[in-house]
């Protein structure tokens, strides 16, 4: 998936995680999307400020201010939709105690999530191939900012 996708997916992570209980989501929270590529796993986010969920800010330079690049997913009942979730499945989730079962349960809904759909729906959402806040796991290195190949893949691998 492009880094595109990876914000949409992002959205539905974020989406989730607001709708449970406040213990469960405080323990939760700090957990991030940890994704693969050519063998090498990552942890980053698409964006500079996520004030809302679903909303996104990138900075740029402008004469005399600093720019926010802001998008938005206008209609949350389209992270709902794209998650594939019938009758009550949000409100069984909702309803779990035990973070790690919480984890399993969002891992599974996500990686069979129709982004497809929702990137048909938002095809603007991310404009470069910039990601920030950039770890990689396994050899401990660190990048605030990082520019990827504009026809990377990355595939979703864990959340941790």
């Amino acid at each position: 998936m492009d880094l595109s996708k990876i914000r949409l997916l992002e959205a539905c992570f974020g989406y989730l995680i607001d709708r449970l209980k406040p213990a469960i989501k405080e323990q939760v929270s700090s957990d991030r999307l940890i994704f693969e590529s050519d063998g090498i796993l990552y942890q980053f986010d698409t964006c500079q400020e996520q004030p809302y969920k679903g909303t996104f800010i990138e900075f740029r330079l402008a004469p005399y201010e600093l720019k926010e690049q802001r998008n938005d997913i206008r209609d949350i009942y389209d992270l709902y939709k794209c998650l594939n979730l019938k009758d009550s499945e949000l409100s069984v989730l909702t309803n779990i105690d035990n973070a790690a079962t919480i984890k399993t349960l969002i891992f599974k809904l996500l990686i069979n999530a129709d982004l497809g759909t929702l990137s048909e729906l938002y095809p603007d959402i991310k404009s470069n191939s910039l990601v920030y806040n950039l770890h990689i796991l396994g050899n401990d290195q660190s990048f605030p900012i990082y520019h990827f190949p504009a026809d990377k893949s990355f595939n979703l691998v864990s959340i941790g």
